[in-house]
C-alpha cells in the first residue's frame, strides 16, 4: 500500500496554501482543502483512517478518498468529525475566509 506524500503538518499546510492561492476558488478547491485539513487534524490527534471512518460512519477507503481529494467530504461528515474530536467548526470553515467561491466554468 502506498503512503501519501503529505505526512507532516507543514507539508499539508503548503499544499493547502498552493490550492488556496489559485485565482478561481471553486467548490472542488474547497473540498480538496477540507480533505487535507481532515488529514492534518487526524495526524495531530494521532488517529488512524479507520478511527476517523468509525466517527463518520464510512469506510477507511472513503477517508483516503476524502484526504486525497478524490471524493468530496460533505459538511455533515465534517460536523461529525468536529463533534467527536472536539475540533471547532471554524477549523474547516475558515477555509472560506477572504475567498469568493466561484462556479466551475467548464470541464
Amino acid at each position: 500500500m502506498r503512503k501519501s506524500i503529505l505526512q507532516k503538518p507543514e507539508e499539508i499546510d503548503r499544499a493547502i496554501d498552493l490550492i488556496g492561492s489559485k485565482p478561481n476558488f471553486t467548490a472542488q478547491s474547497l473540498y480538496h482543502i477540507w480533505g487535507l485539513k481532515l488529514r492534518k487534524r487526524r495526524l495531530e490527534l494521532d488517529l488512524t483512517q479507520t478511527d476517523v471512518a468509525k466517527i463518520m460512519h464510512v469506510t477507511f477507503q472513503q477517508i483516503q478518498k476524502f484526504e486525497n481529494g478524490t471524493n468530496r467530504i460533505s459538511f455533515d461528515k465534517v460536523a461529525m468529525f468536529c463533534q467527536q474530536t472536539g475540533t471547532g467548526y471554524g477549523y474547516f470553515l475558515s477555509t472560506l475566509n477572504g475567498r469568493t467561491l466561484v462556479t466551475n466554468t467548464g470541464g
